[in-house]
C-alpha cells in the first residue's frame, strides 16, 4: 500500500497523461476516484485521512481532482416527457487573491413528488461548470438534457432569479416558460416591507401578493407607491425591489394559471446541498484550475 501511494503521488505530480494510460486504469483509478469522491464532501486533508490515514498530501488530493475524468453515463434511449423542470442558480465563492466569482448550477428533474410532508425532485441530475460563457454552459447542458429526454412534446419550465445568464437558457429549448423562483420573490417582498408595523406589513403583504399572483401590474405599482409614501426614507430600496418584481410579474402569476409551473423551483436548496456546502460555507479560497474539475464532480 505504501508503495502504491508513493507511486500515485509521483505520477500525478509529474505525468499529465498518466490518467489516460492503461497502467493507471489497471492499478490506481478506483483508488484515485475514492479520493476524489471524498473530496466532494470534506477538505483535502480529511480526504487523505479517510482514504489513506493521512499517507498522501493535500496537494495529491488536489491533483487527483484536477486530473479526474468523471463523466455522466448517457441514456441509451431518450425518455419522452410531457414537461421538464430546470432550476438555475449560482454559488458565490472566494478565489485565491480575494476576488469573488460564481459557480453556476443547473438542476434538471421531472417535477416534485411527495414523500410524507417533504417534496422530492423526481429523477434529478445536476450540471455545473466553472469558467464557461453562458452560451457554452447552456450548450453543454442542452446536449446532456437532449441525450436523456425526448422533448418533442414537452413544455420546459425554467426556474431562477432572472439573471442574464439564466435567461439565456430560454433560447436553448422550444416552448420554454420562465418561472421566478419563490425564494427570490419572497426575499424581494420582505425587503420592500422591512421597517413597517406588523399591521401594515400584514395588509401590504396580502395585497402585494394578490396583485402579483393575478398579474395586476398597475395595482402592484400603486401599492409600491403607497409604500414609498409611508416610508420615504426607504424609497430607493422599495422601488428597486418593486421594479424587480414588476419585471417578472408574468413569471410569478403563471404559478396560479399553470398548475405544472408550481411543481418545481428549488434553486436555493440545490445550491446549498450541491455547491455551497463544499465551496463557500466554510472560509476558503479556490483556484480556477481546481474549480474547472471540481464543479462537475460535485454535480
Amino acid at each position: 500500500k505504501d508503495t502504491a501511494l508513493k507511486h500515485l503521488h509521483i505520477l500525478l505530480s509529474y505525468d499529465e497523461d498518466f490518467t489516460k494510460t492503461t497502467y493507471y486504469e489497471n492499478h490506481y483509478k478506483d483508488f484515485a476516484d475514492n479520493i476524489v469522491n471524498q473530496a466532494k464532501e470534506v477538505s483535502y486533508g480529511k480526504s487523505s485521512r479517510n482514504v489513506t490515514n493521512g499517507e498522501i498530501s493535500r496537494q495529491t488530493v488536489m491533483l487527483s481532482i484536477r486530473q479526474s475524468n468523471q463523466k455522466p453515463k448517457p441514456s441509451e434511449t431518450p425518455k419522452p416527457v410531457s414537461s421538464l423542470h430546470i432550476d438555475a442558480d449560482e454559488a458565490h465563492i472566494t478565489m485565491i487573491g480575494g476576488k469573488k466569482a460564481i459557480v453556476p448550477l443547473i438542476s434538471v428533474y421531472e417535477g416534485v413528488e411527495r414523500e410524507n410532508k417533504r417534496g422530492k425532485c423526481k429523477n434529478i441530475f445536476h450540471i455545473s461548470e466553472y469558467g464557461l460563457s453562458a452560451d457554452e454552459l447552456w450548450e453543454k447542458a442542452s446536449e446532456e438534457i437532449y441525450s436523456k429526454y425526448d422533448l418533442s412534446r414537452a413544455k420546459i419550465y425554467l426556474h431562477g432569479d432572472g439573471g442574464a445568464w439564466i435567461q439565456r437558457g430560454i433560447e436553448s429549448f422550444r416552448d420554454t416558460q420562465f418561472v421566478l423562483d419563490q425564494y427570490h420573490k419572497n426575499k424581494a417582498l420582505m425587503s420592500m416591507l422591512a421597517g413597517t408595523t406588523s399591521k401594515d406589513r400584514e395588509n401590504f403583504d396580502r395585497e402585494l401578493r394578490w396583485a402579483l399572483n393575478h398579474n395586476e401590474k398597475e395595482l402592484f405599482e400603486q401599492l409600491t407607491a403607497c409604500l414609498c409614501d409611508l416610508m420615504p426614507e426607504r424609497r430607493e430600496e422599495i422601488l428597486k425591489n418593486g421594479r424587480y418584481l414588476a419585471k417578472y410579474i408574468e413569471a410569478i402569476a403563471i404559478r396560479k394559471t399553470d398548475i405544472e409551473a408550481n411543481n418545481g423551483g428549488c434553486t436555493e436548496p440545490h445550491i446549498s446541498h450541491i455547491l455551497a456546502s463544499r465551496l463557500s460555507t466554510r472560509p476558503m479560497a479556490w483556484s480556477s484550475e481546481t474549480l474547472v474539475h471540481l464543479a462537475p464532480i460535485l454535480a
